[in-house]
């Protein structure tokens, strides 16, 4: 394991020139969710588009321009495209400790697609996940969202409201002509997006994503209702207040919300 790390550093390193020159004209788009929210889903529908290169979720923090070219070399590796010509890249932010700072933001080529979910079914969904983070118990995974939550607040903040936009799951899932046709209109596609998407090679595995059926389905699908939570009053209600305080924070800060 560590030769193979070895092995992609140095590739890296070599690789960084060239990759460097595509940086000058790439773009880059990233989903700002928690996890079980729909986040591989939208990534799905948002890849079908062949100008956007992707790879599933890359697990990478975002510090600065190096980062960005990790991306990029990632993605080519993992779809074993190593000239791959497409200019825009996509990945989704889903903990906190992955958030950009200022100096990366700043960027004018970057879009930010907010993703938010009934964190209570979230949860419930996340409670079905054996062995994943924040998955033991619901106080677990109720603080998780409550912290994702005020921390995707408070990035909101710091972002230019033309370079984001915001969804609710449940919309997506309900009135998915609707919002993937504003989706499309932001990410400037030149053919928009449908409701149906093709499965990748990541499609399914783990590390990259949702590793259920149903993202194999290639299309969208209705949500399962929640199950784990519903004798959890007192959680429920925070959960509900956080979501209800966040939703209205991203509507207000964005020309773009689909709620």
């Amino acid at each position: 394991m560590r030769i193979g790390r070895a092995l992609k550093t140095v590739a890296f390193h070599c690789a960084r020139p060239a990759l460097a020159r595509r940086l000058e004209d790439a773009r880059f788009i990233f989903i700002v969710s928690a996890m079980r929210c729909g986040s591989s889903l939208l990534q799905h529908l948002i890849a079908q588009d062949d100008s956007i290169a992707t790879m599933g979720e890359s697990h990478l923090c975002y510090r600065t321009d190096t980062d960005l070219l990790k991306l990029i070399a990632k993605t080519r590796y993992h779809n074993r495209r190593w000239r791959d010509p497409r200019r825009t890249h996509l990945d989704k932010l889903l903990q906190s400790r992955q958030t950009p700072p200022a100096s990366l933001v700043a960027r004018r080529d970057i879009r930010f697609v907010f993703l938010l979910r009934d964190p209570a079914a979230a949860a419930a969904s996340l409670l079905r996940r054996e062995g994943w983070p924040h998955s033991d118990d619901p106080e677990t995974a109720a603080a998780y969202y409550l912290e994702r939550l005020k921390s995707m607040r408070e990035f909101a903040a710091s972002l230019d409201p033309n370079l984001a936009m915001m969804l609710s799951y449940e919309t997506l899932s309900q009135r998915s002509e609707f919002c993937l046709s504003g989706l499309s209109e932001f990410l400037g596609l030149e053919r928009g997006l449908r409701s149906d998407y093709p499965v990748q090679r990541w499609t399914g595995r783990p590390y990259f994503g949702d590793v259920s059926e149903k993202i194999r389905a290639g299309r969208i699908l209705p949500p399962a209702p929640p199950r784990e939570l519903e004798r959890q009053t007192s959680l429920t209600e925070r959960l509900s207040e956080a979501h209800a305080v966040t939703r209205e924070t991203l509507a207000q800060r964005f020309a773009i919300a689909f709620l």
